[in-house]
């Protein structure tokens, strides 16, 4: 396996994606750096990253302020980070 796909760092990959899957109601709509990233869009473009580090298996998130228009949407996957303890920036990002 390589570096950062850990058997717990994929599992923990895995069961985030679809967490956030299930309380963001999509599919993620694009995905890069080998898997490592996806994103969610809306009308407006990308809104939701969601990025595994290679060297890690560490799960980070980066949340846009358009979330389909639909403040439920946005809060759920802020929420959802929150609860998770997984980092993130923009919306909703801790001061």
């Amino acid at each position: 396996m390589r570096k950062g796909f850990t058997k717990k760092g994929l599992s923990d990959w895995t069961w985030t994606i679809g967490g956030l899957t299930n309380v963001i109601g999509a599919e993620f709509v694009a995905s890069s750096n080998e898997g490592r990233s996806v994103a969610w869009a809306d009308d407006d473009g990308y809104w939701f990253w969601l990025d595994m580090s290679e060297d890690d298996g560490s799960i980070t998130a980066r949340i846009g302020d358009n979330g389909y228009g639909n403040t439920k949407i946005l809060y759920a996957a802020i929420g959802y980070c929150q609860y998770h303890n997984i980092p993130h920036e923009g919306v909703g990002e801790a001061t």
